[in-house]
Parts: structure tokens; C-alpha cells; sequence
């Protein structure tokens, strides 16, 4: 018999957690898929997370984005779950700029039938979004040079 796949079970659960909102457990839930060593189940954990706006996971969801960005093309290949961390971060309107100067300046070249690409560009992308939305005086000087973005 086969043995079941401990991502399968994480992302069905976070599934189901996408109708519990309001539940008391659901924050601990999401903390702890927040902590979990696939990019994926942390991807999908900061999806759910923005969905049933679950504020008080912010702190976890900057945790988990420094976390992977340790060393971002072993943790988070596609950058899945860093970019899916910077949209939750802007859905429940986190303000701090400093995150999204992160992403916006983040590179990350990955193997593929040739050239290395960029799985960053969507990261920055996002990024460059959410700190339009905050009060970072410098936005736009940050912004602008993405608009011209290979």
C-alpha cells in the first residue's frame, strides 16, 4: 500500500481551511503550515490566509518570507510561496515598505530547457503593488525601474 504524501495531506487540509474562517483553530492550523518545509504548503497556507483575513497571521507570513529567503532557489523554487506571502501581505493591507523592497529587488535565476530564466518576475511584480499602496516615500523611484524589466 502506498504510503500518503504528507504535501498532498497539507493541501487538502488548507482546502478544507478555506471554508473555516471565524474557526478558533484556524490560526493555529495556518501557523503551523506557515512553518512547513514545502514552498508549496506555505504558498497555499498564505492564500488561505489572505482569504479568510486572518490579520493576526501577519507576523508569521514576514517570518515565513524572511525564512525562504535565506536561500530562495533551494526553499522556494518559482518563488510559489514568497509571491503568494507578498499578495497575502497586501490583501490584509500590511503597510511596512521594507518587505516589499525586498521582493521588488529580488532576483532568482533557475535552471530550464536553456538559458536561465528569472522566476522572480511575478515577486517583483506583486511587490512593486503592495509598496505602491504604502506611504514609502521613495515608491515611485523603487517602482519605476521595474517598468523596464526584462
Amino acid at each position: 500500500m502506498k504510503k500518503p504524501d504528507a504535501v498532498e495531506q497539507a493541501l487538502d487540509r488548507l482546502a478544507a481551511l478555506k471554508n473555516e474562517a471565524g474557526t478558533p483553530q484556524l490560526a493555529r492550523e495556518l501557523t503551523v503550515f506557515l512553518k512547513n518545509r514545502s514552498n508549496l504548503v506555505v504558498a497555499k497556507a498564505a492564500k488561505v490566509a489572505a482569504h479568510v483575513r486572518e490579520t493576526e497571521l501577519v507576523p508569521m507570513l514576514v517570518e515565513a518570507f524572511h525564512r525562504l529567503m535565506k536561500n530562495p532557489s533551494k526553499l522556494d523554487k518559482a518563488c510559489a510561496a514568497t509571491s503568494e506571502i507578498i499578495g497575502a501581505l497586501d490583501e490584509l493591507d500590511y503597510a511596512e515598505p521594507e518587505i516589499y523592497l525586498l521582493g521588488i529587488h529580488h532576483v532568482q535565476m533557475e535552471g530550464s530547457f536553456g538559458p536561465a530564466v528569472d522566476a522572480a518576475a511575478k515577486l517583483r511584480g506583486i511587490s512593486a503593488q503592495a509598496l505602491a499602496r504604502t506611504r514609502h516615500p521613495a515608491a515611485l523611484d523603487e517602482i519605476v525601474p521595474l517598468l523596464v524589466d526584462e
